[in-house]
């Protein structure tokens, strides 16, 4: 999820109840809710794009500083590379929070990135970012299955032809005949 959607949803929900609050005072807690829902999507989207924008900024920085694009992980030698290459401390935090860190630095990466000019504050960073979560398995949909219903009535014939002739001839139903209902699933 980017910062511009996160942004968005937070935006939204605090919006919602913020205006849900004031539309309440107002007589109109509905309205409210759906106004203030609105304008703080709006707002969280538009806060969130912009640190979306910054992040691409100082990807973008990096990349021309150092030469070569750095997706992924931050190792102690990416970190040695970016402060060499004259980048800013917080540029290179930001690098090292948006991205993790490869592998938690050992006392002698430590004693290597003071002695190379890196600041305390992105020895820190390096040190308080957890590594990248590992990627969410995929989902597996199973398609769903067609089941299909029929319904079959069954009938019995019509009864043979009833002659009157002062009485009743033949008028009986033949014998075994009945109604009878069901139904089949197929797969």
């Amino acid at each position: 999820m980017s910062h511009t959607d996160r942004g968005a949803a937070l935006g939204a929900l605090t919006g919602a109840v913020a205006g849900g609050a004031i539309g309440k005072h107002n007589g109109n807690t509905a309205a409210g809710a759906v106004l203030g829902g609105a304008v703080g999507a709006l707002a969280g989207s538009t806060i969130g794009s912009s640190v979306d924008a910054e992040i691409a900024r100082n990807q973008a920085l990096i990349e021309q500083r150092v030469g070569r694009q750095m997706h992924g992980a931050v190792s102690v030698q990416d970190v040695m590379t970016l402060s060499q290459a004259g980048l800013s401390d917080e540029v290179i935090v930001t690098h090292i929070r948006t991205n993790g860190v490869a592998q938690r630095p050992s006392p002698q990466d430590l004693i290597d990135l003071s002695q190379s000019g890196v600041s305390q504050s992105v020895i820190q960073a390096l040190q308080t970012t957890p590594p990248p979560a590992p990627p969410m398995p995929p989902t597996v949909v199973e398609s769903p299955r067609t089941v299909v219903v029929e319904q079959v009535r069954y009938l019995p014939p019509p009864p043979p032809p009833m002659w009157f002739h002062g009485h009743y001839h033949h008028g009986r139903r033949p014998k075994g005949s009945s109604v009878h209902w069901g139904f089949s699933v197929r797969n």
